[in-house]
């Protein structure tokens, strides 16, 4: 399980994008990102992830589609 405050990345379109978490659910949750609403359906052993890029957008993923990020 991944905590808030942990920084995570994925990878989209050929560039891996970090960012921390803000938020955990175990509900289906959704967030307008650039002007359309994402959702995930968010599971005890897959939540849904609020995040905080790096450059300050919020992103919303499940904890399969994101992998730690390893300390620099």
């Amino acid at each position: 399980m991944k905590n808030k405050g942990v920084r995570v990345e994925w990878k989209e379109e050929e560039k891996t994008i970090t960012g921390k978490i803000v938020e955990r659910s175990t509900e289906i949750t959704g967030e307008i990102i650039d002007g359309q609403m994402v959702t995930r359906r968010g599971r005890p052993e897959n939540e849904a992830l609020h995040i905080e890029t790096a450059d300050g957008q919020p992103a919303l993923k499940l904890e399969s589609e994101v992998t730690l990020k390893p300390r620099d």
